[in-house]
C-alpha cells in the first residue's frame, strides 16, 4: 500500500483493525461489542463529518490550486466550524444517554443487561472523541489539496503507535473501555499535530471565529445537558422503562429538549450556523416563526 492509499484509510479504520487485536484476547464478546460500540458511535461521524470533509475537498482543491488562500481559509473554517456547532452537542447526548441508545437500537434477544452496560461504556468513551474523529478527515483533505499525502501517513503513524501503546496498557485495568479510552486519545492527538502541521504549512486563519464557536458551542451545551438529564429524569420516573417504546420515549424526549435548548442558545448568541440551520427549519415548515 501507498502512502497515499494508508493516509486515505484514515486513523479510524486504522484504529479499529488495531484495536478489534487488542479484544480478542480479552474475555468472550469483547470484540462484538466494540464492533457494535463503535458502529453506534460513528453513525453520526459518517452522516456530518464525512459528508462535510467531502463536499469541501473540490473547493479546498480549487482554492490551493489558484494560491487563493483566503478562500482557501474560508471553506476550511466555516466547514470546521459547523462540524463542531452539530457534532459537539450529539457527542455529548451520547455521553448522557449511552445507555438508552444501547438498549433502544441493540437490546433485543440474547442482548442482556451486561452487555449493554459494556456496549456504553466503549459508546461513552468513544464519542468524547467525536468531533475530532469529524475534523480529522477534513484536515487530511485540507492537506491533500495542498498535494501533500505524507503528512498525514507520518501523523496517523505516530498517533497509532501511541494508540497500542495506551491499549496495551489500559486493558489490563479497564478491559475493553481501555481500548475504547486509548481510540478517542489517538483521535484527539491526531487532529492536534494534523492542526500544528497544516498551520505551518498554510497559515494561520479564521482561528478566531473558530475558537469562539466551539466556546459558544461549549456554553449552549450546558444548558442542553442539564434539559436532557431533567427529561431523561422526568420520563423515566413516570415510566418504567420495560418496553422499546418507553426508553425510545426517554431518549427522545431528551434527546429533543436538549436540541431545542441548544438552538435556541445558540441563537441568542447570534451564531452563523444557528441562524442558517433555524432559516432551514422555517423553510421545511412554511412558515414564519420565532424562539
Amino acid at each position: 500500500l501507498t502512502a497515499p492509499r494508508l493516509a486515505s484509510l484514515g486513523a479510524a479504520q486504522i484504529s479499529l483493525v488495531l484495536l478489534l487485536g487488542f479484544a480478542s484476547v480479552l474475555p468472550e464478546g469483547s470484540v462484538a461489542v466494540f464492533q457494535l460500540g463503535n458502529n453506534l458511535q460513528s453513525f453520526p461521524l459518517g452522516v456530518i463529518g464525512i459528508s462535510f470533509a467531502l463536499a469541501a475537498f473540490p473547493l479546498l482543491s480549487d482554492a490551493a490550486g489558484n494560491g487563493d488562500w483566503q478562500a482557501y481559509h474560508d471553506v476550511l473554517g466555516e466547514t470546521g466550524r459547523r462540524i463542531v456547532y452539530f457534532l459537539l452537542p450529539v457527542s455529548l447526548l451520547f455521553v448522557l444517554l449511552r445507555a438508552q441508545l444501547v438498549r433502544l437500537i441493540l437490546g433485543d434477544g440474547a442482548f442482556g443487561w451486561g452487555a449493554t452496560i459494556a456496549t456504553a461504556q466503549v459508546v461513552g468513551w468513544m464519542s468524547i472523541s467525536l468531533v475530532f474523529q469529524a475534523l480529522a478527515p477534513l484536515l487530511a483533505r485540507a492537506f491533500y489539496a495542498l498535494q501533500s499525502t505524507w503528512t498525514p501517513f507520518i501523523v496517523t503513524g505516530i498517533t497509532e503507535a501511541l494508540m497500542i501503546l495506551a491499549a496495551f496498557f489500559l486493558r489490563s485495568n479497564f478491559g475493553i473501555a481501555g481500548l475504547a479510552m486509548a481510540f478517542s486519545g489517538a483521535a484527539i492527538l491526531q487532529v492536534v499535530l494534523l492542526w500544528i502541521a497544516l498551520r505551518r504549512r498554510a497559515g494561520a486563519a479564521s482561528e478566531r471565529s473558530f475558537l469562539r464557536l466551539v466556546v459558544c458551542s461549549l456554553v449552549a451545551s450546558v444548558p442542553a445537558l442539564v434539559a436532557a438529564a431533567g427529561l431523561r429524569q422526568v420520563v423515566g420516573t413516570v415510566f418504567p422503562l420495560h418496553t422499546v417504546w418507553q426508553v425510545a420515549l426517554q431518549f427522545g424526549v431528551s434527546a429533543g429538549g436538549a436540541g431545542v435548548v441548544y438552538l435556541g442558545v445558540t441563537q441568542m448568541m447570534h451564531l452563523t450556523e444557528a441562524e442558517v440551520l433555524w432559516r432551514r427549519i422555517r423553510s421545511l415548515t412554511g412558515r414564519r416563526v420565532s424562539i
